[in-house]
């Protein structure tokens, strides 16, 4: 009954991220705990056949992408890019190493007065900390992922963690995590229980 009802919040938020999540976790999760020798030679068979029509399935999921995600909120697209742009190009040529440190009250007409560094995980973290602040965050995320993923083998706490981290990788690619901190603080604890599993 949890699963279900977090799985109708997560439709009806209408956010196009978690949703594909909800689609593509659960797949991503099973092949990194089950990779085991018939999981390696079926990996290898679709590689190869993936290979040959790499071209068909790029443009097709090119063609999903926009008739699905991009389409659907053109709006915020356009000013989520908008923001991601400016972030960028001030902390190339503001502030590279320490970032600007804090959000505008308003930003400017090209993205309707959404403040500068609040809708873009990647581009806001180099924006607002730097490229100090941006290996901060990248490095124990990484170090989180290898460490869990070797743990989940084992581990059914771990295998719950090593989701969370997987979620959050894939929601920094289109949000600001860092501002949605309170929806998703049981995962942060459970992460602290997954730490704590043996290998």
């Amino acid at each position: 009954a949890g699963a279900i009802g977090a799985a109708i919040m997560v439709i009806f938020s209408f956010s196009r991220m978690t949703t594909l999540c909800l689609f593509i976790v659960p797949p991503i999760i099973w092949l990194l705990t089950n990779f085991t020798w018939h999981v390696r030679i079926i990996g290898g068979l679709a590689s190869f056949s993936l290979g040959l029509f790499a071209t068909l399935v790029l443009d097709s999921a090119r063609n999903l992408y926009e008739a699905t995600f991009k389409n659907f909120r053109q709006g915020s697209e356009r000013v989520r890019s908008k923001l991601a742009e400016i972030a960028l190009y001030k902390w190339e040529t503001e502030a590279q190493i320490w970032g600007h440190g804090f959000v505008t009250e308003r930003g400017p007409e090209t993205t309707e007065g959404i403040p500068i560094g609040t809708h873009n995980q990647w581009p806001d973290l180099l924006y607002l900390r730097g490229t100090i602040g941006f290996l901060a965050f990248l490095v124990p995320l990484l170090w989180a992922f290898a460490e869990l993923l070797i743990k989940a083998q084992k581990s059914q706490n771990a295998k719950v963690g090593l989701t969370i981290i997987v979620l959050l990788a894939i929601c920094t690619s289109g949000a600001n995590i860092e501002a949605a901190t309170y929806l998703y603080w049981p995962g942060l604890l459970m992460l602290g229980i997954a730490f704590q599993a043996k290998e």
